[in-house]
This record gives structure tokens, C-alpha cells and sequence, in this order.
């Protein structure tokens, strides 16, 4: 389970993730002080696309956390989490706001979130899956992303934009802990449900390495780097990360490896269109 940009919350519908249209619309973005005059016309435009598609899983990302904090308050949490999500919540409109305002940059046009399908994204749910919601989205979405930004600010060349992917990679992670401290919290409020969690951390990740594509390095220079820079980042941070904390977690000597196939129910590769 691997997110292919680096830029929040995956919404998870049904398994699936699900983003807003494109749109042109202004609101969005905001200007920006980046160096598109240094690429030249074909690269601004892979450049802007990049950037525009992880604009729109930022906004995502705002209406995931949205449903979370209303999965916070079905089952009881504490107001520090709620109060935490809230202000995560804030962090992914912002966010969304910083890469809008990138790809506009390159795109030399207004850059937006078109609607967002909401079915299904607000069906009652009872405890089992909110604990595999914020699981996917949370522990493993978020934790990923923010790796995926920290590399990639480290390794871009546009002060600008490097600035905006260090602020989203420490709010990344901060969000990420919310979604680590909410899954101990309803562990302890449910223990019988350790073994569903145990399966949901199981396969985070493709068996292969994708293919880099013909754009990897341009994607790197903007701050966006592509499938198979993100396949080897999520798989060092599963390495370094993810598996000792889930063996902290569910209190195993060696966490369970990733298999070839993630479950359907829990991909986090986004078709965006």
C-alpha cells in the first residue's frame, strides 16, 4: 500500500482512492514565487500536471480527515485527537493551496479542485473499519507521504517549492502520529480487534519496483518525484519505520513482510485522471 505522490491523506472509498476534478476555477492557488522560467514549455507542462494531480490529492486529503474527525467522535476519542484533526484538517487546505499554486506557477493559469464524488464517503462504519480506515489513510498513507516529500525537498532545485514540500512533509508527520496514537487508543478500547489490524498492515507495498519513467528526473528537479523513486522511498520507511512500530504495536518479535499484492481493499495506487 503505496501512495504515488506526496502530498497527504489518501480518501479511501470502498478501497479506492478518490480525488476531485480538474478545474480552472479560481480560489485555489495563490501565487508563488517559483523558478518556471528555467524549464522549457514541454517540461513546464509535466511539470504543472504533476503538481496539479498532487494538489488534487491534497484536497482529497481535506475531506478524508474531515470523515476522520467525524470517526473520532463516533467512537469516543479523546479531544486532544479531535483537536489534532481539526488542526490537520487546516494543514491539508493549506496544502492544497501550495500545489495549486506550483502547478499554476508552471501551468501559467488558474489551477483548482473541480466537485468531489461524496458517495459513500460518509456511511456510518462500525469500529473494525474505522481502525482499517485510519490504518490505510493514517499510518501508512501519511507516513509515506511525509517520507515522500522529505526526500523530496531534499532533492529538489526550486527553493520555492523545496520550502512548501519541507512544510508538508513536517505536517505529514505529525498527522501520521495522530493516526499511529488513534489505532494504539482503539486497540486498547478493542483488543479483539488486533488480528484485523495485523492483516491491514500486512501488504503495504507492489513486489516490484515500477519502472522509472521517461520524465524521472524532471519530476525529481520540481519537488515530485515519480512511481519508482516513491516505490524505493515508501519501501525504506517500511524497512525503518512501519515494521518496527507495528511490531511495537501489536506486540510481535518481527512484524509480517509485505506480500506480492496488496489487498483490494486497501490500494493506494491512484489512477488520477
Amino acid at each position: 500500500m503505496w501512495n504515488q505522490t506526496s502530498n497527504g491523506r489518501p480518501l479511501l472509498v470502498g478501497g479506492e482512492p478518490r480525488v476531485a476534478s480538474r478545474s480552472s476555477a479560481q480560489g485555489w492557488a495563490f501565487t508563488l514565487a517559483v523558478r518556471a522560467g528555467a524549464l522549457g514549455e514541454a517540461e513546464r507542462a509535466v511539470a504543472g500536471e504533476a503538481w496539479e494531480d498532487a494538489g488534487r490529492m491534497a484536497h482529497a486529503s481535506v475531506a478524508a480527515t474531515s470523515r476522520f474527525i467525524l470517526q473520532l467522535t463516533s467512537v469516543g476519542a479523546p479531544a486532544s485527537m479531535v483537536a489534532g484533526a481539526a488542526g490537520a484538517l487546516q494543514d491539508e487546505i493549506r496544502h492544497a493551496r501550495l500545489s495549486f499554486a506550483v502547478a499554476a506557477a508552471f501551468l501559467g493559469r488558474p489551477v483548482g479542485a473541480g466537485e468531489l464524488d461524496l458517495r459513500g464517503v460518509l456511511e456510518a462504519q462500525p469500529p473494525e473499519e474505522i481502525l482499517l480506515t485510519a490504518i490505510a489513510e493514517g499510518c501508512l498513507g501519511e507516513t509515506f507521504s511525509a517520507a515522500q516529500a522529505a526526500e523530496a525537498a531534499r532533492r529538489c532545485e526550486d527553493p520555492a517549492i523545496r520550502s512548501a514540500l519541507l512544510e508538508i512533509a513536517s505536517d505529514g508527520q505529525r498527522h501520521a502520529e495522530l493516526a499511529w496514537s488513534f489505532v494504539e487508543w482503539m486497540l486498547a478500547a478493542h483488543p479483539d480487534l488486533a488480528g484485523s489490524a495485523h492483516l491491514a498492515f500486512e501488504s503495504p507495498l507492489p513486489a516490484q519496483r515500477p519502472e522509472a519513467g521517461p520524465d524521472a528526473a524532471l519530476l525529481a528537479r520540481i519537488g515530485q518525484p515519480g512511481p519508482a523513486a516513491c516505490w524505493e522511498i515508501a519501501s525504506r520507511t517500511w524497512r525503518d519505520v512501519v515494521r518496527p512500530r507495528v511490531a511495537a504495536l501489536l506486540g510481535e518479535d518481527r512484524p509480517a513482510r509485505p506480500r506480492a499484492q496488496a489487498a483490494p481493499s486497501r490500494s493506494l495506487q491512484p489512477p488520477l485522471q
